[in-house]
């Protein structure tokens, strides 16, 4: 009889495909000084799930990102970096908490005099399969460096990792800069708080702020402004539509304000406080120029040293630093920063001396005091009544002594009593100790108000 065998059928595992659609579109021409835009999609086509997703887009240095947005379908995006020019090999943290799916992601960049916005990179831990989709929305503009009638490339890598290894896809596109004519003059103006007339990075910027445009006589206006807020942060113009050729830009502050000193670096003001004029500006065909910054100072009074000190006891012991204080305008405290750089007073000499401070303000100004402080010897009558005071001080000591030791006998007898009449005996011991003690302080007040102490008043300021 014949064995008939089965077959054996091998089960095919099926294999999973990685796979990413990376697509870069916008803007097909922009204008120096204009609005560039273009959309990042990243598309998880395959039949895997991916991870350690990353976007990073590089931006041409022709232009300079304002603001982007971000739809993730997928999956929560964990950070968001930037680089800039100030720093270019440095990422700067712009989000470190996760941003779901369905709460999307909306930024907005302006960053400070001098600086650019050079990429932007997106992290996420997992991007799903089952063509999710993240897009990133970038809106920016085109800087004056860009040269009219060439292209300027945006270049995006898009890397994952799949159960088959790392993937990398690359995406770009051009645009054409338009031949623009005129361009504008820009951009920032802030309140300079240490008065150095530079921009420090958490000066405030200032709404309000009057910015004229004149011919380069500074005779002609031509043009003017007001500074306001971009995407929520306050102290940006903008002059423009303005044509080839050369200017002078005038800064008026609001009322009380007053412009910082000229600083001529990338990030210093450069309007003359005496002038409110800038030097010349020579404006090329479609150029910007927002570099045109410029400092204010809020009205703040130099700080003043408040002394108390100026009446001194023969022969007593004198510290010019006692009852010395100092604030500056904006209420806080210097006195630590308060020196004394003359101190001619003699206690062992009767006369008038004097005691000079000195004391340098946030805004490096330096504001000296100089006071009169006399040496005086008491008069017998004087010294009479510091005896006097002096003895009842002393007293007062001692009556402070004698009520201790009553309060600790009638602990003590608490403790050791041997029945109520005994500690009925110790309280009627403390009481009369303490008439006794009452009446004394009674002689002491007497003592104390017949004391003239007229004399005295000018010693105390």
């Amino acid at each position: 009889m014949s064995e008939t065998k089965k077959s054996d059928k091998k089960r095919v595992p099926q294999l999973r495909a990685a796979s990413i659609g990376f697509t870069k579109f916008g803007s097909q021409g922009a204008s120096v000084g204009g609005d560039i835009n273009y959309t990042v999609d990243s598309v998880n086509n395959g039949t895997e799930d991916l991870t350690n997703w990353v976007m990073e887009d590089v931006f041409p240095v022709e232009t300079n990102i304002l603001r982007f947005s971000f739809d993730n379908s997928s999956s929560p995006v964990y950070s968001v970096t930037i680089r800039t020019t100030d720093m270019p090999g440095t990422d700067k943290p712009v989000l470190t908490n996760a941003i779901t799916p369905a709460e999307g992601l909306n930024l907005a960049f302006y960053t400070p005099p001098g600086e650019r916005v050079i990429s932007l990179k997106i992290t996420a831990p997992a991007f799903t399969m089952g063509t999710p989709k993240n897009s990133m929305f970038v809106s920016g503009f085109v800087n004056p460096s860009g040269i009219v009638g060439q292209n300027i490339t945006n270049n995006a890598t898009n890397t994952a990792d799949s159960g088959a290894g790392p993937l990398t896809y690359t995406a770009s596109f051009s645009t054409n800069l338009f031949n623009a004519v005129n361009g504008y003059i820009g951009e920032f103006v802030w309140d300079d708080l240490n008065g150095n007339g530079s921009y420090d990075f958490d000066e405030p910027g200032i709404n309000g702020v009057t910015v004229e445009l004149y011919d380069s006589t500074g005779a002609n206006l031509l043009n003017t402004t007001v500074t306001q807020e971009v995407y929520n942060r306050p102290g940006y113009y903008e002059l423009s539509n303005v044509a080839p050729g050369t200017y002078k830009v005038k800064f008026i502050p609001p009322a009380g304000y007053t412009l910082t000193q000229q600083n001529l670096t990338v990030n210093g003001s450069k309007p003359d406080p005496a002038t409110g004029f800038t030097n010349v500006i020579t404006l090329g065909s479609g150029e910007t120029d927002n570099t045109i910054n410029a400092g204010i100072l809020a009205p703040c009074p130099p700080s003043v040293v408040n002394t108390t000190v100026y009446y001194v006891k023969l022969n007593s012991v004198y510290d010019p630093m006692t009852g010395v204080t100092s604030a500056d305008c904006r209420g806080t405290n210097i006195t630590a920063d308060v020196i004394v750089t003359q101190n001619t007073v003699n206690t062992a000499v009767p006369g008038q001396y004097t005691v000079t401070y000195q004391v340098t303000d946030f805004r490096g100004r330096m504001i000296t005091k100089t006071i009169t402080v006399t040496v005086y010897a008491p008069s017998p009558y004087e010294q009479a009544v510091s005896d006097l005071i002096e003895s009842v001080a002393l007293e007062q000591t001692g009556i402070s002594h004698i009520i201790n030791a009553e309060g600790e006998k009638i602990q003590k007898a608490l403790e050791v009593a041997a029945n109520s009449q005994e500690l009925l005996a110790v309280n009627k011991s403390v009481q009369r100790v303490l008439n006794a003690v009452s009446n004394l302080e009674m002689i002491l007040e007497a003592k104390l108000r017949a004391v003239d102490c007229q004399f005295c008043t000018p010693f105390v300021s």
